[in-house]
């Protein structure tokens, strides 16, 4: 008996492997609907996990990984120390140091802000997200609102 179908399986150095399935009953429902030549790929039983493309710290702990003193008040919420410049994100202007404050229309603090806020979403999903960016000395910084399509996790 097939219980569920494998879509996805991570590898790392740091973990065994952690495997995904799609259960069979929403399987036989997506084989359905390909059978019958119908779209599957917005259809509520299977959409793609959006992601933006980013590694991210609580901005304290950003800021004394990379070395940062700002000399000026900034807010609470997740600092980009990475971003992928093969995505939405960055193509639409989400840059390195970035602090995201605001997830379409979610506040953002920390980690847990950030994923909930997701959940809310799908790949393909126009978001707005706020963000602090600091000027070039860390003397000053602006808000900033980046308009993007969620990208889909590979």
């Amino acid at each position: 008996n097939v219980i569920g179908i494998t879509s996805l399986k991570l590898a790392d150095e740091m973990y065994e492997g952690i495997g995904f399935a799609i259960p069979i009953s929403d399987a036989t429902e997506i084989f359905k609907k390909l059978i019958a030549g119908e779209d599957v790929s917005d259809n509520g039983i299977a959409s793609a996990t959006p992601r933006i493309g980013i590694e991210v710290y609580e901005v304290e702990a950003g800021l004394a990984e990379f070395n940062m003193k700002p000399r000026c008040e900034y807010p609470k919420g997740l600092l980009i120390g990475v971003i992928d410049p093969n995505t939405n994100a960055y193509r639409a202007g989400l840059s390195l140091y970035d602090i995201i404050t605001d997830f379409n229309g979610y506040p953002i603090t920390n980690m847990a802000d950030l994923s909930s806020a997701m959940s809310n979403f799908k790949a393909g999903d126009e978001v707005d997200v706020t963000v602090f960016r600091f000027d070039r000395f860390l003397l000053s910084g602006e808000y900033k609102v980046i308009t993007f399509k969620l990208d889909a996790a590979q």
